[in-house]
């Protein structure tokens, strides 16, 4: 497996991983409260759920997108670099109002984002997966 492909496998596994420890956390912090404070526990998993399936989407387009832009001279990679960085926000600024607008009720919209910027902290956790797998 190329290097690249090893890094996107590594940036996934430490978006799920992110995701699924601070699920695990709310939820027995929730349980082992007098008061509830999240009563829709499926609500939080289900948005968890979805904003790991986004980041993960968000990262393919992202392979992709620097792969192709690979092949292109310096002006055009650089043109192609945009329209696909301002089409991912696009879709995801959609996908979320879409999803606040209709399904706001069954999932919870904090733990969706959280889940989604769990991208970001992963990406600085690739080095530490790196070598941890490497050793």
């Amino acid at each position: 497996m190329n290097r690249s492909k090893k890094t996107l496998f590594e940036l996934i596994g430490g978006i799920v991983t992110l995701t699924l420890l601070e699920l695990a956390i709310v939820t027995i912090v929730n349980m082992s409260m007098d008061k509830v404070w999240i009563s829709n526990t499926l609500g939080l998993w289900l948005g968890g759920f979805i904003g790991v399936l986004i980041a993960i989407g968000i990262v393919f387009h992202m392979y992709n997108t620097i792969d192709k832009a690979l092949d292109y001279d310096k002006d055009n990679a650089e043109k192609y670099m945009r329209r696909s960085a301002i089409l991912r926000m696009t879709v995801l600024f959609t996908i979320i109002v879409l999803l606040v607008c209709f399904f706001w009720k069954y999932i919870n919209m904090y733990m969706l984002f959280l889940s989604i910027m769990n991208l970001k902290f992963a990406a600085y956790m690739v080095p530490l997966i790196d070598k941890k797998i490497n050793e």
